[in-house]
C-alpha cells in the first residue's frame, strides 16, 4: 500500500471514531455510596510452657516463661484469662498430673502457678485468672501482634514422685 492510501485510511478511520464520539445527545451522572461495617476481630495463639527438670529439693521455685500473642482489631478492648486447666480445681490451684499417674493420689499431682507481666501491675500479675474471675490480661487492640509474657512457677518442696508431669490441655482465651 502506498503512503498516500495509508494516510487517507488512517484519516477515514480518525473522522469515523470522532463521528461516534459526536454522535452522543447528552450526559447524564448518577451519585452512589460504598460502604461496609468493621466488626471488632481478635485472634490468639500461646506457645507451650515448659519448666525443664523440677528438683523436690531445691529450696526456691522453678520458674519459665512462654508467650501468649493476641491481635485484635484497632482500639478493640479485650482481655486474656487461662482456665485451670485439666487437673485443678480452680485457677489458684493449677495441678499438672504424672503420666500414667492416678489424680486422686497426691504424689501424682505437682502444683503450679501462671502470672503475667505487663505494663504497670495487670491484674494477672499475682495468678492469671479467667474470663470472669477479674484477674485476666486486659489491653487495647493495635491490629498489630500482641506479645503477653505468661510466667510459670513451681513451688520448691513438693513432695511428688519421680517421672514426667503435664497438664494438658490448658485454654487462653480472649475475650472481646
Amino acid at each position: 500500500m502506498s503512503m498516500k492510501k495509508t494516510a487517507v485510511a488512517m484519516a477515514a478511520v480518525t473522522w469515523g471514531l470522532n463521528s461516534i464520539a459526536t454522535a452522543y445527545a447528552g450526559q447524564e451522572t448518577a451519585e452512589f455510596e460504598v460502604r461496609v461495617g468493621v466488626s471488632d476481630a481478635c485472634e490468639i495463639s500461646a506457645d507451650d510452657l515448659d519448666f525443664g527438670t523440677y528438683n523436690i529439693l531445691d529450696i526456691v521455685p522453678l520458674t519459665n516463661t512462654s508467650n501468649i500473642t493476641v491481635k485484635c482489631s484497632l482500639l478493640t478492648v479485650f482481655s486474656v484469662g487461662i482456665d485451670q486447666g485439666q487437673h485443678g480445681s480452680s485457677t489458684t490451684d493449677r495441678k499438672m498430673l504424672k503420666t500414667g499417674g492416678n489424680d486422686q493420689n497426691a504424689n501424682h499431682l505437682l502444683d503450679y502457678t501462671l502470672n503475667c507481666v505487663g505494663v504497670g501491675v495487670p491484674a494477672c500479675a499475682l495468678n492469671w485468672g479467667d474470663i470472669g474471675e477479674g484477674s485476666v490480661f486486659t489491653s487495647i487492640g493495635t491490629g498489630a501482634d500482641m506479645d503477653i509474657v505468661l510466667t510459670g512457677s513451681i513451688a520448691p518442696g513438693q513432695n511428688v514422685e519421680s517421672g514426667s508431669y503435664t497438664d494438658n490441655p490448658v485454654t487462653a482465651t480472649v475475650d472481646f
